[in-house]
């Protein structure tokens, strides 16, 4: 079993982004399902200098290449953002004369709370599209479940611990592309940033707001011991790696204080966008080229451009600006959203949690007693995910990994 202060530490440096080689977790980081950090030898993105209305047409420039490379699979679940792309390829292929997109979309049998098939039916219905992947899922996108279970024996746990989830999406567009919606919740919600928007004029100022333009210049060291009282702990970690958790997320909550600065610096360089999109295309195969179009660098750096100092003005507004005219406005403003929760903690995940002995974690980062009162609710904390992954790898290999956390998995 490794042990050490090395384990307490998130690792930092680069990602490997080469085809078929994602970003394995390991330590602290499988005890908190958290990959967090800046690729510091990766230059920032330049900003484009162009205005929001032109946002649309380099995102049409993103999906041309996909749409080329055909079949041209958008995995769409219903949700605005996967609605959006869908509803941008599907113009850009009629403009272009090339193949129409294929949606693909899991139909959970059964679960209440993922049921977008209203959704789904309304907007496929809209763009007029004929083709339609739809694939039915009971347990098969369980967290060790028969999709996820042959990629973490392959790799070990990855991140997301969700990464396996276009795996049956992905046979669809073999010899082509799978196009995803990732990064549209980190690039579409609007600047956070309090002294922006009063600088902006986008807040009325407030009682308070002097300590808030002040806060921005006090060291870094300063805003971080701030930060980290709001931080909540995670139950199952032991005290020393609760300590380092809550240090390095609050560090990692820091804001730039003009939006754009955060994509081309922030977002664009971030260790949690390098390791999802190698872990996915990972996880896909080698007959599959997967694309992003939110995390395009092309899309990153117009949108930087456009809207360097506060961003989208709200997640309406920004399926507004880039959708408004291929997408009714009942999906761009819809408020609602599924939820995941049932499909990634089934049968095969609860099975696993009944038959645990505890063992498979290491002391220094997990407390076992804790992790089994966490694991034993209804809705198991999805930031155990990536824990519980690499204790069932380590049951599945018979104890051969170690300690499952920080340990070397088998690859």
């Amino acid at each position: 079993m490794r042990r050490g202060p090395s384990l307490l530490r998130f690792p930092d440096g680069p990602v490997p982004e080469r085809a078929g080689a994602p970003y394995v977790m390991r330590g602290i980081e499988l005890a908190t399902s958290l990959v967090i950090g800046t690729d510091r030898t990766r230059a920032p993105l330049q900003r484009r200098p162009v205005t929001t209305a032109e946002l649309p047409g380099v995102l049409e420039q993103v999906l041309v290449p996909a749409l080329q490379r055909a079949p041209c699979v958008v995995a769409f679940s219903g949700g605005r953002d996967s609605a959006g792309l869908l509803a941008a390829a599907t113009r850009a292929a009629r403009r272009h004369g090339l193949p129409p997109p294929v949606p693909a979309t899991y139909r959970f049998d059964g679960i209440e709370d993922a049921d977008e098939s209203a959704w789904q039916d309304s907007v496929v219905r809209h763009l007029g599209l004929e083709d339609w992947v739809r694939v039915e899922v009971t347990d098969e996108l369980d967290l060790v479940g028969p999709v996820a279970a042959p990629v973490l024996r392959r790799f070990g746990p990855l991140w997301p611990p969700n990464s396996y989830f276009a795996g049956l999406l992905a046979p669809h567009a073999r010899g082509g592309t799978l196009v995803t919606g990732v990064g549209g919740d980190e690039l579409l919600e609007p600047g956070r940033h309090r002294v922006a928007r009063l600088l902006g004029g986008q807040s009325r100022p407030a009682r308070g707001d002097l300590r808030a333009l002040i806060a921005p210049l006090a060291p870094a060291a300063f805003r971080v011991r701030r930060g980290r009282r709001r931080i909540a702990a995670l139950p199952w970690l032991a005290p020393d790696a609760a300590a380092a958790y809550a240090q390095a997320l609050a560090r990692e909550l820091l804001e730039p204080l003009w939006w754009g600065r955060g994509v081309t610096d922030g977002w664009w360089r971030s260790r949690q966008r390098l390791a999802m999109t190698a872990s996915i295309a990972a996880a896909c195969g080698d007959d599959v080229t997967v694309e992003h179009p939110f995390t395009a660098p092309l899309f990153l750096s117009a949108a930087a451009g456009a809207l360097w100092r506060l961003g989208f003005p709200s997640r309406a507004g920004a399926m507004d600006l880039l959708f408004g005219e291929v997408l009714p406005r009942a999906v761009r403003h819809r408020s609602d959203k599924a939820a995941f929760f049932a499909p990634f903690v089934n049968r095969h995940t609860r099975a696993f949690i009944d038959s645990w002995d505890g063992t498979g974690v290491d002391p220094t980062l997990v407390d076992a007693e804790a992790l089994r009162v966490c694991w034993s609710e209804d809705r198991v904390d999805a930031r155990s995910y990536a824990l519980l992954q690499s204790v069932w790898l380590n049951a599945d290999d018979g104890g051969q990994a170690g300690s499952g956390v920080g340990a070397d998995v088998p690859v």
